[in-house]
């Protein structure tokens, strides 16, 4: 029976063999569902855990260190309106264009 640390073992066996997990597990003599899943689980293991991660917009830029343009820096018509990004794990991207209230 398997557990998580005797895959990982297993599993740095296939990566350093330069094999198709196919072909590891033919020389292997192991399941190559049973490879799938115990390859799911340790990607899983290795994902950081899930939580909230607070955003604090601050309307303060200033402290930030952030370089900032004023309307007398730039003529209005080149002006661009803010753009938050935030990119999480999964790969999705949330903008938000414009003025943000924090409240």
């Amino acid at each position: 029976m398997w557990n998580l640390k005797s895959f990982e073992v297993i599993y740095s066996r296939y990566e350093s063999s330069g094999l198709k997990v196919r072909d590891f597990c033919a020389n292997e003599v192991i399941n190559e569902a049973k490879f799938y899943y115990w390859q799911k689980k340790l990607r899983q293991s290795k994902l950081p855990p899930k939580s909230f991660v607070p955003i604090v917009l601050d309307s303060n830029p200033v402290d930030s260190g952030l370089s900032r343009l004023t309307h007398t820096d730039t003529p209005s018509s080149m002006m661009l309106s803010p753009e938050y990004e935030i990119l999480y794990p999964c790969g999705a991207i949330l903008r938000v264009k414009g003025t943000v209230n924090a409240e």
